[in-house]
C-alpha cells in the first residue's frame, strides 16, 4: 500500500511539474522525429555497444513536441550507456503501435485504455534494483558519482511523457538490464474522421 501511495504522491508532483512545461505541440510523424537523436547517437555511441533499431512501419502521426520527445530520448539512452559502461552490450530499440485494454492500463500508472505509440528502450547493462526503480523519478535522485549527474534526467522524462498524456513503465532486475516503455496516445479512429 505504500508503493502505491508513494506511486501516486510522485505522479501528482510529476503532473504538476508537466503542466509548467512549455509543449509546444503540433502534428508530426514520430519516426521521424526519434529517427534524428538516433542517427546521432549511432554516430557517438562507444564502439563496444550495438545500437538496434525496430521502427514499426505504419505510425500515425501524433501531436507532439518534437524537442522534448527528443530530450526522452537522449536522457533514456544516455542512462542505457552509463548503465553498459565499458563492456560489451546492445540498446534495442523499437517503435510500435499497441492498443491498450483495461487490463494493461490498470497496471500502468498514468496509462487509459486506446492506441498508444509504445517505445522500447531496452539495454543490456547493469539492471536496477527495486529500491532504485522505486526512486529513478525523484528529482535529484542519481546512482552516479558526485559531480556526474544531477539526478534530473528520469523525474523531466517523466514530466514530458505526462506532459504528452502519455506514460512509462520500467522493468528491470540487477544483472538483467533495463526496459523502458514510453506510451504515447495516438489520435482515437474517431478523431481522424
Amino acid at each position: 500500500f505504500e508503493a502505491a501511495q508513494r506511486s501516486s504522491d510522485l505522479i501528482s508532483r510529476i503532473m504538476e511539474f508537466s503542466s509548467q512545461i512549455d509543449l509546444r505541440t503540433q502534428i508530426y510523424d514520430l519516426r521521424e522525429i526519434i529517427g534524428e537523436p538516433l542517427e546521432l547517437l549511432r554516430s557517438t555511441l562507444p564502439s563496444t555497444i550495438t545500437l538496434n533499431i525496430d521502427i514499426a512501419a505504419e505510425i500515425e502521426e501524433l501531436r507532439l513536441d518534437p524537442t522534448l520527445i527528443q530530450t526522452v530520448v537522449m536522457n533514456i539512452v544516455s542512462n542505457a550507456v552509463d548503465a553498459i559502461a565499458d563492456k560489451l552490450g546492445e540498446i534495442n530499440i523499437s517503435l510500435a503501435r499497441i492498443d491498450c485494454d483495461d487490463r494493461m492500463a490498470r497496471g500502468i500508472t498514468g496509462l487509459r485504455a486506446g492506441p498508444y505509440a509504445r517505445l522500447s528502450i531496452a539495454d543490456t547493462g547493469c539492471g536496477m534494483d527495486e529500491a532504485t526503480i522505486d526512486r529513478i523519478y525523484d528529482p535529484f535522485f542519481t546512482t552516479k558519482n558526485v559531480g556526474e549527474g544531477t539526478g534530473l534526467g528520469l523525474s523531466s522524462t517523466l514530466g514530458i511523457v505526462t506532459g504528452h498524456g502519455g506514460a512509462i513503465s520500467v522493468n528491470s532486475a540487477p544483472g538483467e538490464g533495463s526496459t523502458f516503455d514510453i506510451y504515447l496516445p495516438l489520435p482515437a479512429a474517431s478523431e481522424n474522421e
